[in-house]
């Protein structure tokens, strides 16, 4: 087969769908060693996690230059003529904005349906009308529709009446979440003005993160109750949302503390020293900081909303995210709690290590397939 891939994702403005382009492909790798893989790449666009450059180290991987991003206008018929110069047998798509007129079947990743679940996420009316409109084309375009979770496959019935087939196929911790040494752990934090015990939080401060209820929750315990940590908020903020980092601000004295984005090299380290992470979301298509947390063996206070119990399973401690007291009695348990902590992260590591992109790639690569046998078109 010649497959293409979509990798203008793996870049620095797209973090999530980004990570999962990168090690989808890498796992693709010795997998497709008959096949060869075309991934399609915006040389432009900043990069600093990702060296698209070692693919080439494989015989059959080839990078395909476009000049043009994947919300370009210009993008569709620029994608379709590399499709076919290269003779593509199938293009799949990381996410939902794929290209129009390809020559080939598509396959196309939804890893959630955030802004149908949660208009707010979008800005304006139009633009929450642009996304349905390309959610939409992307499914009637789509041979095959891949989703991480059984919440997003139950979603898109719900929300985009779509009955046809869905594969699901979970997600994976990246190689590189692992427990950090003692001494990195040491390092990263002296580098960074952080001292624990602290516990952490990952992600921005979009509605759908719940971070403000959190953030209240925690100002909610007694000095007490919060037994000298400070809550870490790690991550982008939203620019159309102040509250969160107001109420960081306003409460610092608190124990709580934004650290904005944090280069990946230190993630594995932070979440090694963290006394637990703390995942307090109302929708996840999917959910990678609870993986990642356990992969690195440090204990999960998670939301039991949309995709998280299918992740966390019966290793995190679970809370109903739109209880105040719910998660203030969470924080609570889990801080007082040696018990409960040393047990979570036996549970956890079991956990993590029950994903793997080999297994995400392995079932993603009979999709392909299964596309390729059938000729396949949408139906």
């Amino acid at each position: 087969m010649h497959i293409g891939i979509d990798g203008r994702y793996i870049a620095d403005h797209y973090p999530g769908i980004g990570r999962y382009t990168w090690n989808l492909i890498r796992a693709l790798i010795p997998l497709a060693d008959r096949d060869e893989l075309y991934v399609f790449v915006h040389p432009d666009l900043a990069n600093a996690r990702y060296d698209i450059g070692s693919l080439a180290r494989h015989g059959n991987v080839h990078t395909v230059p476009v000049a043009r991003g994947a919300l370009d206008v210009r993008q569709h018929r620029a994608v379709a003529r590399l499709a076919r110069s290269h003779a593509l047998d199938l293009f799949h798509a990381p996410t939902y904005s794929l290209p129009l007129f390809m020559p080939c079947p598509v396959v196309v990743t939804l890893h959630d349906l955030i802004p149908l679940a949660y208009p707010q996420a979008l800005r304006g009316g139009s633009a929450r009308v642009g996304y349905r409109l390309l959610v939409r084309l992307a499914l009637a375009q789509a041979a095959a529709v891949v989703v991480d979770s059984e919440a997003t496959r139950r979603d898109l019935t719900t929300l985009c009446g779509y009955h046809r087939d869905v594969a699901v196929i979970p997600l994976a911790a990246d190689p590189a979440f692992r427990p950090a040494t003692d001494g990195d752990v040491h390092a990263v934090l002296a580098r960074l003005g952080v001292s624990r015990p602290y516990v952490l939080y990952v992600g921005t401060n979009k509605p759908h993160k719940n971070l403000l209820a959190l953030l209240g929750a925690w100002v909610a315990l007694s000095a007490g109750e919060r037994r000298g940590h400070t809550l870490l908020w790690v991550g982008q903020q939203d620019p159309r949302r102040e509250a969160e980092v107001r109420f960081v601000a306003e409460h610092a004295s608190e124990g709580l503390r934004w650290m904005g984005p944090v280069a990946e090299a230190n993630m594995a380290p932070l979440y090694t020293g963290a006394t637990c992470v703390v995942v307090p979301s109302l929708y996840e298509g999917f959910g990678l900081p609870v993986l990642e947390a356990m992969a690195c063996e440090t204990p999960v206070l998670t939301s039991n909303c949309s995709a998280l119990p299918e992740v966390a399973g019966d290793a995190a401690l679970s809370f109903d995210a739109r209880s105040a007291s719910s998660v203030r009695a969470a924080l609570v348990r889990m801080l007082s709690d040696c018990d409960l902590r040393r047990e979570l992260v036996a549970r956890g590591r079991a956990r993590a290590q029950g994903f793997s992109w080999a297994r995400t790639a392995a079932a993603t690569y009979e999709v392909h397939r299964g596309v390729h046998t059938a000729g396949g078109g949408p139906e």
